[in-house]
């Protein structure tokens, strides 16, 4: 399900003008804005439903570019809130942690312990 926050996103996802959606807006029927934004099937079913106009040449394709761009938007900013991290900053705290683990490896087992670790880890991601 395809919602549309405002009413920018609403008129680009319907192919339609901001001064034809505001007009489509003020007829009774037409489908609230809820918390998640309009509804965009129930926005063109009630298009259909009214003879307003078809708006076939919205593709599936267009919705989804839409969609996906909003997702990304939304997480940029759950990144930049602190919600969630960047990849590469957690990948080079994985580095440093590891770093340490294998000091912490080779200062406490015999060369020959360690080798044999050594040689357990190879089979993984993890080298020694």
């Amino acid at each position: 399900m395809i919602h549309a926050a405002t009413k920018t996103e609403l008129a680009g996802n319907l192919g339609a003008a901001r001064s034809t959606l505001d007009r489509w807006l003020q007829l009774p029927g037409f489908p609230k804005k809820t918390k998640a934004g309009w509804n965009v099937e129930s926005c063109i079913a009630f298009i259909k439903s009214e003879g307003l106009r078809e708006p076939s040449h919205i593709t599936e394709e267009r919705r989804l570019l839409v969609r996906a761009q909003r997702l990304l938007a939304e997480q940029r900013l759950r990144r930049e809130s602190g919600e969630l991290c960047d990849v590469a900053q957690v990948k080079a705290e994985i580095a440093r942690i590891y770093g340490i683990f294998v000091g912490i490896i080779k200062r406490t087992v015999s060369r020959e312990d360690y080798n044999t670790i050594a040689r357990q880890f190879q089979s993984t991601d993890f080298k020694l």
